[in-house]
């Protein structure tokens, strides 16, 4: 992987996590009620996503504990993504809404380890 490739997915990390932050400061009232319900699940499947970016962009790079960095930074997101809604009109902050957060993430992890293990056939 070049240097410009290491970075360019740095830069999507970062752009990815802007996204998540910026629909964390949507007022409820700009939410449509189709999304609204199906929040639960859009929280699991964007730090499902946010996982795997963050897993691709640290992958170049040589540093040790790479995995506890990512977890440190994918709880960090999720806890002040649910801080930040305490001041957004209509919306609350929910620790569920972290815990599915994580669920995400680690479902990226277990899934990793397991084709790692050689449970899943290679296709």
């Amino acid at each position: 992987m070049g240097i410009n490739n290491k970075y360019l997915w740095l830069v999507l990390v970062i752009l990815y996590i802007i996204g998540v932050f910026y629909l964390a400061m949507t007022p409820a009232e700009y939410v449509p009620e189709d999304i609204s319900q199906a929040a639960k699940w859009l929280h699991f499947v964007e730090f499902f996503i946010l996982s795997l970016l963050l897993y691709i962009a640290f992958l170049p790079f040589d540093i040790n504990l790479k995995s506890l960095y990512q977890v440190f930074l994918i709880f960090s997101i999720a806890v002040l993504t649910e801080v930040v809604q305490l001041w957004v009109p209509g919306r609350t902050c929910s620790y569920v809404d972290v815990m599915i957060d994580l669920a995400g993430a680690f479902t990226l992890y277990a899934l990793f380890m397991i084709m790692e293990d050689g449970l899943i056939p290679d296709i």
